[in-house]
């Protein structure tokens, strides 16, 4: 098969993935939920899965994504291109850092055996990390359309993933919390590599065990949460954001907190925790 160097061809129109990045409201994971008649908890569990119980938004207002080398392979034609269009998956190509999966997008944008529209379908998307390739069951005519609206708001996001599940006949597995069967149909025929449907389970029995135990961890939203987050700013997090929703980079302040005041570094706020912030 045909090995083509990296490198940009001439310059092309990097498409648009930044939009007014509108995060969660304090209901919008349970109206979701709710529109598919699935178990809140479980319809967590996917979200905290495909992305750790990030938000839908980085601060500088770009999605999280994953840009799939494998998948830039099978959509070009089957031209390799080191990095970022290869025959196999491996999880080594992977950046570390969110910024660098959008340089691995933008270098594969501007490669002539790659372009635009093969790289953002070859990129996942969001907080349910939805594929490019899969816009059309998402409902949207092309790749670009799709990327705008998960670009706009994290309730499109939501959207985008009933959309997907229903289509690929999901939803009676996740509201039977069959995990296995739904791993198969959401991560690929793989899914047992990665180990998604334990991953799924655990993240289920999680979310469930801390409903109501007044103790406040990734995945939850609403105003509890958005207090927490004030309290942060007045602790010295200025970069957290007031939007209710836990996400990774409030779990990271709070175990600053924590580590701080001697407690027990969970990420998590219990009545210690929230004493040290001033909730109580």
């Amino acid at each position: 098969m045909p090995n083509v160097p990296v490198g940009a061809a001439e310059a092309v129109r990097l498409p648009t993935v930044v939009g007014a990045a509108r995060p969660l409201g304090p209901t919008d994971i349970a109206t979701a939920a709710a529109a598919l008649g699935v178990e809140e908890a479980a319809y967590r569990a996917v979200l905290i899965v495909e992305t750790g119980g990030r938000s839908a938004f980085r601060a500088d207002g770009r999605m999280p994504i994953l840009f799939e080398a494998h998948i830039a392979f099978r959509l070009n034609g089957g031209v390799t291109v080191p990095g970022l269009a290869e025959l196999r998956w491996d999880r080594s190509l992977y950046s570390s850092t969110a910024a660098g999966e959008y340089d691995r997008l933008n270098r594969a944008c501007q490669h002539r055996a790659i372009g635009p529209a093969v790289a953002l379908k070859a990129s996942s998307w969001g907080m349910p990390q939805i594929l490019g390739s899969n816009h059309a069951l998402c409902g949207f005519s092309d790749v670009e359309s799709f990327v705008r609206a998960m670009a706009d708001s994290a309730v499109a996001q939501l959207a985008a993933f009933n959309a997907f599940v229903t289509a690929r006949g999901l939803v009676p597995a996740l509201r039977g919390k069959r995990w296995s069967e739904f791993a198969r149909g959401y991560n690929g025929t793989d899914f047992a590599a990665n180990a998604y449907d334990e991953k799924l389970a655990a993240a289920y029995q999680r979310v469930r065990g801390a409903a109501g135990d007044g103790v406040l961890g990734i995945g939850d939203v609403g105003p509890d949460v958005a207090a927490l987050q004030r309290a942060l700013q007045r602790c010295g997090f200025p970069a957290i954001v007031e939007d209710g929703d836990f996400g990774r980079r409030t779990a990271n302040a709070v175990e600053q907190v924590q580590a701080g005041h001697r407690l027990p570094v969970t990420g998590r706020v219990d009545t210690r925790t929230a004493i040290a912030l001033g909730l109580v």
